[in-house]
């Protein structure tokens, strides 16, 4: 149960902690705490430990098929992420400066292709939400929440793409209740009013 609250308030590290302690205390008590603890196990990049897990469950009589099919998802994304730590891509980071950049995690930037607005992820608190800046002077103006349209307080939003024209936004969507699986493909299209432009 303290696992389960931890989860809940996004301690997934203390969360992994407490289900670990589960396993160890009598490794058949449930087989749901061994997927448990690797789909937070592997938010946590605790590949190796995830893959184990994940294996231990799927040896377990009676999973349900969409039980399995998840499983076998997440083992694939452990051997590869395993495979893709091994071989890092160098690569140098540019701070962009105050307007943009702050203490919290900022990725994923996308920009318009007049180079005049870019869109980016950050993730204040385990929230993943859209920013935009918009380019004056040659300079990226102060970035702004995008919209509470697309953006939402208990879901992440994120890898987004946007159209040439910069018409349509395509991002991930992950865990929202009208999703069809952990992460899903969403479009918003921005449509111009007399004097205002909004995203639908």
């Amino acid at each position: 149960m303290l696992g389960d609250i931890m989860q809940k308030q996004r301690n997934l590290k203390g969360a992994i902690t407490e289900f670990r302690k589960v396993i160890a205390i009598n490794p058949d008590y449930s087989r749901l705490v061994y997927s448990k603890v690797a789909d937070m196990e592997v938010s946590e990049a605790m590949y190796p430990e995830a893959l184990a897990h994940l294996q231990k469950y799927l040896s377990i009589a009676g999973i349900t098929d969409q039980g399995k099919t998840y499983a076998q998802k997440l083992v694939k994304d452990c051997i590869f992420a395993m495979e893709a730590v091994k071989h890092p891509i160098a690569f140098k980071p540019i701070n962009m400066g105050p307007n943009i950049n702050t203490a919290n995690d900022e990725y994923s930037p996308v920009s318009t292709a007049d180079d005049k607005t870019i869109i980016y992820t950050r993730q204040i608190a385990l929230n993943e939400d859209f920013y935009q800046s918009t380019k004056a002077n040659n300079e990226w103006q102060k970035s702004v929440y995008l919209s509470d349209r697309i953006n939402t307080p208990n879901y992440n939003e994120g890898s987004e793409s946007i159209s040439q024209d910069g018409k349509f936004l395509f991002f991930t969507g992950c865990n929202r209740p009208d999703g069809h699986g952990r992460c899903d493909i969403y479009v918003t299209q921005k449509r111009l009013r007399i004097g205002a432009s909004h995203s639908a």
